[in-house]
């Protein structure tokens, strides 16, 4: 039945493409924090960085690692360590750089 076999491919090509959209958008997520990141060791000013802004994304990143292993969705699960790994160094900095 051509029908049938044309709707499993479509199926198919559709998970195919959500899957590779939803990589593409995790990998410009983890690349969207990396220069914030390298600027902050390399001046070790953290002045205009909110340790409010860095603990509320934070626990974002932390809900949308629950929610995706949850959901074994695996592109955003691994982006979403990256992103909590580089809030963790962003929160470090920040309590390790700002002037007493």
């Amino acid at each position: 039945n051509f029908e049938a076999v044309f709707s499993v491919l479509c199926e198919e090509n559709i998970v195919i493409i959500s899957t590779c959209i939803g990589v593409l958008a995790s990998l410009c997520g983890v690349c969207a924090f990396c220069p914030q990141v390298v600027k902050m060791f390399r001046t070790k000013s953290v002045t205009t960085v909110s340790i409010y802004w860095i603990l509320s994304l934070m626990m974002g990143c932390l809900l949308w690692i629950f929610y995706s292993y949850i959901a074994e969705d695996w592109p955003i699960f691994i982006s979403n360590l990256f992103i909590g790994c580089m809030l963790l160094s962003m929160c470090y900095m920040k309590i390790a750089y700002t002037k007493k």
